[in-house]
C-alpha cells in the first residue's frame, strides 16, 4: 500500500506503512501507537487535511479522547460524546473548536493551553481576537488569575500603545493614547459607569446612578496633579452641562496662586430650618484674600489693649499697604472711642476726649491673606490679590462610543453582512459597531 507525499516541489511515492501488531507506522519502522506519523527534519508529520463536506457532523479530524504530545503537554484534547451536531456553528468559520461536555463545573476545558511562553494565543484581522461567552451566572465569560503576589490579572492595550502595569501588580492594567479604560452603563436611571472600592468598604454606588463611584473606610475618591509647569492645575474638575456650573478643587493657577476651591456659582452650607426641612446659607465673599477674627474687650479707665491669637498673627500681612482694618460696637455710654497702635500682634482701644469710662464692646478685625512658601520653595502670592483672573470653564471632549452587536445574533451575521455594516457604520456615522 503506497501514499502520496509531498516534499518541496517533488512527488515520491515512497511512504510505506509499517504494521506491527495493530499499529500502523508513517515515516516509522516501530510504530508505538495505533498511528504514529514521523515527519522529516524540515517537514510536518501531518501537513493537511480537507474535509469538503458542509454538513453537521462532518470532521477533517474527528478525535475521541485524541492525544498529542507537545513536550509534555497536551496538543489536542476531544470530548468522548460529541459528534458536532448539539451546537449550532452553521455560518461560522472556526479555526479550532474545542469541546468538553463533562458533568464537572471546575476542571472541564473546552481548550487547554499550556506553555513557558504563551499558553493560548489568539489574532484576527476582522473580527475578535478571542471571544467568552457563558450564561452560568456565577461564572464567568472570561476570567484571568495571577498566581504571583506582584502579578496583574489583565492587561489591555489600545491603540497600538505599548501598555503599561503597576510593579505591585493590580487586578487589570489598561493603557490607550486619549482613555486608559472605558466603563458604561446601559440602565437610563441608576446605572454606574465604574465603581472603585476598598478596604473592604461596602459597594456604594448612587440611586440615581453616576459615571464614577468610589466607595472606602476613608476616602472614596482621590485627585492629583503632578505637573509642575506653570499651567493651571487641580486634583479635579466638576462640571455640569456645558459648564453651566462648575468648579476646580485642589488647585494651583498658572501664577502659582494656591486654590482650594475655584469655580462659579455659591459657597453654601445647608442646616435645617424651623419645619424640619434643609435650606441654606451662604458664604460671604470679597475680591481680596481676607482673614477674619471676632471678640469682645472692656474699657479700663477709658483705655484697653487687644492681643490677636498667635495663628491668626502668623498668617497675616499687615503694613502700610495692607492695614489691620478693626470694627469697634460699644456696648454702653460713653464719649466715642478710636483705634490705634494696630499691628499683626493687635491693637489699642482709646476713649475720645480722655474719657475714663469701663465699657464693654465687641470688635471684628480683618486682614489680607499672609503670602505662603510651598514645599517646593516657590511663593503663592495671597497678599496682593484683588479681583484676580479666573480660569473659567473648560470645554469637555465628547468620544465617539459604539455597541457591539449582541453574541446571540453572531451565528446568523454572515462575514459579508458584518463588512457591509462596518462601510455603512463609517459612511454614514451610524452608531452600528462592527463586531
Amino acid at each position: 500500500m503506497y501514499l502520496k507525499t509531498y516534499l518541496n516541489t517533488c512527488i515520491f511515492i515512497c511512504c510505506i506503512i509499517n504494521a506491527d501488531a495493530q499499529n500502523v507506522g508513517i515515516g516509522t519502522a516501530a510504530p508505538a501507537n495505533r498511528l504514529h506519523v514521523v515527519g522529516s527534519a524540515n517537514n510536518q508529520a501531518i501537513q493537511y487535511v480537507q474535509q469538503n463536506s458542509t454538513g453537521a457532523g462532518s470532521h477533517a479530524v474527528k478525535g475521541e479522547g485524541v492525544f498529542g504530545p507537545t513536550r509534555g503537554y497536551l496538543g489536542i484534547q476531544g470530548g468522548n460524546t460529541f459528534d458536532g451536531t448539539s451546537w449550532n456553528i452553521s455560518g461560522q468559520e472556526i479555526g479550532v473548536l474545542g469541546i468538553s461536555e463533562g458533568s464537572s463545573t471546575t476542571d472541564n476545558r473546552g481548550v487547554l493551553g499550556l506553555s513557558n511562553g504563551i499558553g493560548v494565543y489568539g489574532q484576527s484581522t476582522l473580527n475578535h481576537g478571542i471571544f467568552g461567552q457563558t450564561d452560568a451566572p456565577t461564572y464567568f465569560a472570561t476570567r484571568s488569575f495571577h498566581t504571583h503576589a506582584n502579578g496583574t490579572g489583565i492587561l489591555g492595550t489600545g491603540n497600538n500603545v505599548a501598555g503599561n502595569y503597576l510593579t505591585d501588580g493590580s487586578g487589570g492594567a489598561f493603557s490607550g493614547i486619549k482613555t486608559g479604560a472605558y466603563g458604561m452603563a446601559t440602565g437610563t436611571v441608576n446605572g454606574t459607569g465604574v465603581l472603585g472600592v476598598s478596604n473592604g468598604a461596602p459597594n456604594t454606588t448612587l440611586s440615581v446612578g453616576s459615571g464614577l463611584s468610589g466607595s472606602s473606610d476613608r476616602f472614596g475618591v482621590t485627585g492629583w496633579s503632578s505637573s509642575a509647569a506653570a499651567v493651571t492645575r487641580c486634583g479635579g474638575y466638576f462640571s455640569t452641562n456645558s459648564g453651566q456650573s462648575y468648579a476646580y478643587v485642589g488647585m494651583r493657577t498658572s501664577s502659582g496662586i494656591n486654590r482650594k476651591i475655584e469655580g462659579n456659582g455659591t459657597v453654601n452650607t445647608t442646616v435645617k430650618g424651623t419645619d424640619g426641612t434643609l435650606v441654606l446659607l451662604s458664604c460671604p465673599e470679597a475680591p481680596e484674600n481676607l482673614f477674619q477674627d471676632y471678640g469682645s474687650g472692656q474699657l479700663v479707665n477709658g483705655k484697653a489693649q487687644i492681643q490677636l491669637d498667635p495663628n491668626l498673627t502668623k498668617n497675616i500681612a499687615v503694613n502700610e499697604a495692607h492695614p489691620l482694618r478693626v470694627f469697634i460696637q460699644l456696648e454702653g455710654d460713653c464719649k466715642g472711642v478710636f483705634v490705634t497702635n494696630k499691628s499683626a500682634e493687635g491693637f489699642d482701644v482709646v476713649e475720645l476726649g480722655k474719657g475714663k469710662s469701663n465699657v464693654s464692646f465687641s470688635w471684628t478685625v480683618t486682614a489680607n491673606r499672609a503670602d505662603e512658601i510651598n514645599e517646593d520653595g516657590s511663593i503663592s502670592r495671597y497678599s496682593d490679590e484683588r479681583f484676580a483672573p479666573a480660569a473659567g470653564p473648560i470645554e469637555p471632549t465628547i468620544l465617539t462610543s459604539k455597541t457591539l452587536i449582541h453574541p446571540d445574533k453572531l451565528a446568523n451575521i454572515t462575514l459579508k453582512e458584518k463588512q457591509q455594516a462596518t462601510k455603512n457604520s463609517a459612511k454614514e456615522g451610524l452608531n452600528i459597531l462592527h463586531d
